[in-house]
């Protein structure tokens, strides 16, 4: 392991992320200094294994201490611009991020590459479990489930990394085995800007990829690259040589790759068509890794989804419910909506509010009219969706926006709850919302 000669090196940000980075280094000896913003942040558990650490918290945090480390560690959760960092970008002090000590201590480490707007963690997850069932001895994580530093006590052969545009932002080019960008709309734009630059932040995955995989249908998903680069693509239309589509109607409807049909689409265990796009997208990997792809095709019948992102969880009068409570914007609400609209024969009535977070909800409210769904607002931006939308009706509650969906949805149909909102007006967390939602299915499914 190469490991830079240094006075200190400052880990600023100890969340989740920097944490694992100060473990890291700790653990190899480097000599470190710990420092967070937030006066109270837990990081006793750390302490207790390095006592004697220098930590400096809240106010002690100020941008002429930060310039005098020799290197900063810079967690995703701070800003390329935050005032901390102007002086010791002044002195030329060097700001790198967890990938480049990944890439530091692992540099010939195979690593799948995944980002985008929407799907990210289905599709990681999807990946993960494809290239277990291929063989490879494979660790998940990064800025979904476990920190990316802490995958190399894992012994694998294969990283697969969900990253964030705060993860890419500052990362230095760093090889992926295969890289992509899974679909872009506009997103944190508080952070990065304008479009332009969360578009240059997501598209820094690409660097030193030795392949990549394309949404054919996103245009800002494809990277700017030398038409040397092996490039796999996936669309919702007509397959090719070196696409993976979808084509037949009804039952019939299958995935297709190299123009032979694959799996019927009605043999996965996720629904809607937004979901087609991410196994296809995951099925795209192994692909561009060389790998088999039977066994990533029986991963695609078992694998229902994520928690709370648009799984099936029960069944009423023959209307499948679906809790997609992760939905917590209106892209991915959007994106539930539609995908599950195209792929159903019958009506979706949408259960969406809470905590708009000062969204206008215009593009949902295109949405909703144009698949024709039935929308049910709660909570205490429901009334605003409804109101944005032109149709639906308001209720207060979770519980009586599945009971009024309920009287009219019948075989065919679909509940959906994808509120575009966060959940913070009436539950403490959307997992808390999404629980809520399968026990209240449960009841009504037994009482019917």
């Amino acid at each position: 392991m190469q490991l830079i000669a240094s006075t200190y090196t400052l880990v600023l940000g100890l969340g989740i992320a920097g944490q694992a980075c100060a473990r890291h280094l700790l653990s190899h000896g480097v000599p470190v200094q710990l420092a967070d913003t937030r006066a109270a942040v837990d990081v006793a558990a750390l302490l207790a294994d390095y006592p004697g650490v220098v930590c400096r918290t809240g106010d002690q945090v100020d941008a002429a201490w930060v310039a005098q480390a020799s290197e900063v560690v810079v967690s995703p959760g701070i800003a390329l611009n935050d005032p901390l960092l102007e002086q010791a970008r002044s002195r030329e002090v060097p700001l790198i991020g967890e990938l480049d000590l990944l890439r530091r201590a692992a540099p010939d480490l195979d690593i799948v590459a995944i980002t985008g707007t929407n799907g990210k963690s289905t599709v990681t997850t999807l990946v993960g479990k494809m290239l277990a069932a291929c063989g490879r001895r494979v660790a998940v994580g990064g800025n979904l489930g476990r920190p990316m530093l802490d995958l190399l006590n894992d012994g694998a052969d294969c990283l697969v990394l969900e990253l964030s545009s705060f993860q890419l932002e500052r990362a230095r080019p760093f090889g992926p085995r295969v890289a992509t960008v899974l679909n872009m709309s506009p997103d944190h734009l508080d952070r990065h800007g304008d479009m332009p630059s969360y578009y240059k932040a997501k598209h820094r995955i690409f660097s030193g990829a030795s392949a990549c995989v394309v949404n054919f249908e996103d245009a800002l998903s494809r990277p700017l690259v030398g038409e040397n680069l092996k490039m796999v693509e996936f669309s919702l239309y007509a397959s090719d040589f070196h696409r993976f589509g979808v084509e037949g109607q009804g039952d019939h409807r299958a995935i297709y790759f190299r123009l032979k049909p694959l799996i019927k689409v009605n043999e996965l265990a996720m629904v809607g068509d937004h979901n087609l796009a991410n196994a296809m997208a995951a099925l795209g990997v192994v692909q561009a890794l060389d790998l088999d792809l039977a066994p990533a095709l029986d991963v695609l019948k078992q694998f229902a989804g994520l928690p709370h992102r648009g799984v099936v969880c029960g069944r009423v009068n023959g209307a499948i419910c679906v809790n997609d409570s992760k939905g917590t914007n209106e892209g991915a609400s959007i994106a539930a909506l539609t995908g599950l609209a195209s792929a159903l024969p019958g009506r979706v009535f949408l259960l969406a509010g809470g905590d708009g977070k000062g969204a206008d909800f215009s593009a949902l409210a295109k949405a909703v009219q144009r698949v024709d769904a039935q929308l049910i607002g709660f909570g205490r931006d429901g009334q605003q969706i409804v109101d944005a939308a032109g149709r639906g009706q308001r209720v207060e509650t979770l519980a009586q926006a599945l009971d009024a969906a309920l009287v009219d949805a019948a075989d065919g149909d679909a509940v959906l709850l994808s509120p575009a909102c966060a959940s913070f007006d009436q539950f403490a967390s959307y997992l808390a919302r999404g629980e809520q939602f399968e026990a209240l299915v449960s009841a009504r499914a037994v009482a019917q």
